[in-house]
């Protein structure tokens, strides 16, 4: 008589989904806990012990610790900088995709750019992009960041979006093209339908990209320019790590996040599996 084993397959994946969760969900609850807890006793050794919650960190955060200007800074420069990308990228991932043949040596010397502007280490560009602003003033200004952020987020949306367009078939375009439509009715009416998934993943990896950004934001920016992540570590300071306002600041800076993705959860899911299965 054979015995079913005591674990299968299936229950061993399904334990380390929930173990995955949990190292991912713990933290936030932890974050969650110390932002609710008295400032007295913000941070302890019991993370268990038994409080009376209060939004007093949450107060403090807004009123003293500037996270309503670090909000309108981030959303300010994210939203910009993530259409601006998008608009420039989707063109772009077109005609090295539609318009030029992937193989093409036009096409190979436009993606080995953006490809060495993706793998070039952020830190080497630190203080030669520091002086370029300098030198034109830009440095605290809103616009430097502006700037920055568009150049680092168009290389990461052009490879993105030319993965999804690679799985369009070029016979729809040229279809379209026989029929007399031009190159921006192509794009628009053919291509982007199809696609249009996976350009709103792609702009949700350009917003996360640039919502956490601040070793460049930290530089460039400051004093009411500064954008949120500049704002959580302005509670880190000298005179102590207040605990609560911080741990509070987190939860405000990860909260439009997470609503930005359970509202494009769907989009999300399909643009990032599109193309898997022909």
């Amino acid at each position: 008589m054979n015995r079913r084993p005591v674990v299968n397959g299936k229950s061993a994946r399904t334990f380390v989904v929930y173990l995955y969760a949990a190292w991912c969900i713990v933290p936030l609850v932890w974050l969650v806990s110390i932002s609710l807890r008295p400032p007295v006793n913000a941070f302890t050794s019991n993370p268990l012990s038994a409080f009376r919650p209060t939004l007093a960190n949450y107060a403090n955060a807004f009123d003293t610790g500037g996270v309503t200007g670090g909000l309108e800074t981030s959303a300010l420069v994210v939203g910009i900088t993530t259409l601006v990308a998008l608009a420039f990228a989707t063109p772009i991932a077109y005609v090295i995709t539609q318009v030029w043949r992937p193989s093409s040596a036009s096409s190979g010397r436009v993606m080995l750019y953006f490809l060495g502007a993706i793998i070039t280490p952020p830190i080497g560009l630190l203080f030669p992009l520091y002086n370029a602003f300098d030198i034109v003033h830009l440095v605290g200004s809103v616009w430097s960041v502006l700037i920055l952020y568009t150049f680092f987020s168009l290389p990461l949306a052009v490879l993105l979006l030319r993965t999804y367009m690679l799985a369009v078939p070029r016979e729809l375009a040229e279809a379209a093209r026989v029929d007399g439509a031009g190159e921006w009715r192509v794009l628009g009416t053919c291509i982007l339908p199809i696609v249009r998934g996976g350009v709103i993943a792609t702009g949700v990896l350009c917003v996360l990209q640039q919502w956490n950004e601040y070793m460049f934001a930290s530089v460039l920016l400051s004093g009411q320019h500064a954008t949120l992540p500049i704002v959580i570590a302005s509670f880190l300071n000298f005179e102590g790590t207040q605990w609560g306002p911080l741990s509070a600041a987190g939860v405000i800076g990860a909260f439009p996040m997470v609503v930005f993705a359970l509202l494009v959860q769907r989009q999300l899911a399909r643009g990032l599996t599109f193309g898997a299965v022909k």
